[in-house]
This record gives structure tokens, sequence and C-alpha cells, in this order.
């Protein structure tokens, strides 16, 4: 006789859920409008979650960062636009984290502002541009990181009410 499968305890679905006292599989999945075989199927990884089953579980664990890392990881559209997955941190490790990120793209201000000055990216410019682009991208991740610390402070808030 083969033994029960259990869930990763790095499967951030399952993680999310375990965090509800006494919030079994079956509740869960009853809650989410999903079979519990469904949910333990996504909980081991061996399925992706839809989109609404996400939204549902955000819902009812009460963790926004599941809308992130479904985006970066599960979901083909934003695997392909290379989404980032951030984490949330403390509102103070966030705002640093925008401002350093601000201050490394100062460096290129001026150059950013020359390749834009004609519309178009000239050979010799490809490197700058793409290091130009790397500090914008360091940015909006900082940027992303700052909504998700609120969201999931908002939430958290909602649910000590």
């Amino acid at each position: 006789m083969g033994r029960k499968a259990e869930p990763s305890e790095k499967n951030i679905y399952y993680r999310s859920r375990e965090k509800i006292k006494g919030l079994s599989r079956e509740r869960a999945a009853e809650k989410i409008g999903i079979s519990s075989t469904t949910l333990g199927r996504i909980e081991l990884g061996h399925i992706a979650p839809k989109p609404d089953d996400v939204v549902a579980m955000v819902e009812l664990y009460g963790e926004p960062s599941l809308y992130n890392y479904y985006c970066s990881n599960d979901c083909k559209i934003g695997m392909d636009c290379r989404i980032d997955e951030v984490k949330p941190v403390g509102l103070a490790e966030a705002t640093l984290g925008i401002l350093s990120s601000v201050n490394a793209f100062n460096k290129w201000k001026d150059k950013f502002i020359d390749i834009a000055m004609d519309g178009d990216v000239d050979d010799d410019e490809k490197d700058e541009f793409k290091a130009i682009c790397k500090a914008l991208g360091e940015i909006s991740t900082m940027v992303e990181r700052l909504k998700l610390t609120v969201e999931t402070s908002r939430f958290s808030k909602a649910k000590n009410t």
C-alpha cells in the first residue's frame, strides 16, 4: 500500500493555508470553490491554480503575496513578461530599497536623456541602455515590494478587526 502524498512545506499555497489554524484542506477547498483533490494537487505542486482560485485563496488566507507569486511562477503570461517575484518586507526596508534604487539610477539619468533625444538606441548606446533598463527594473521591483508590503499590512489589519 502506498503512502499518502504530503504537500511540500515549500509550497506557498500550502504554507498560506496552514497559517490559518484549523482550516482543513477540505474546508479551504469548499470556500475556494474547488475540490479537495484539486487543492491537494495545487499544494503538491502537480498543477498550477487557476487565476480565480488564487483570488479566492488571497481573500480566504489573507495573503496578497499569492498574487505576485502566481504571476511570476505559475502564469504563462507573467512568466513570459518576466514579472519578478517579490516578497513583503518592513515598511522601512521597502522605502529604503526604493530610495537606494533611485539613487543608483541617478548616475544614468543624463545618459538616458541623451539616448532618448534622438528617439533611437544606436549600436554604441546598447550596453548603456541595457544598464539603464536594469536600473529602472530595480526601481520597479522595489515599488512592487512596497505595494505588496502595504497590501499585506492592510490584509493583516482587516483580519484583526
